[in-house]
């Protein structure tokens, strides 16, 4: 499964959580969508603790100012 796929799926299930994790992959950290979805758990081992702080900041920048919506 491909992080796309995977977006989408967050999309579907309406998982809000992984929609801005997958978002700030993309926008933030220049992740391609293209990847296995499974090069997700390096960011959490990359990150750790300091994830939440991460996703948190990205998600108040996206309410301020809009969602993403040049990728599906």
């Amino acid at each position: 499964m491909t992080i796309r796929e995977l977006y989408h799926f967050a999309i579907a299930g309406n998982y809000t959580s992984l929609i801005y994790l997958i978002e700030w992959l993309r926008y933030e950290q220049g992740i391609s969508m293209d990847r296995d979805a499974k090069n997700i758990d390096y960011i959490f081992e990359t990150y750790g603790k300091d994830l939440s702080h991460h996703i948190t900041a990205y998600q108040r920048k996206v309410e301020e100012r809009g969602r993403h919506t040049d990728f599906k």
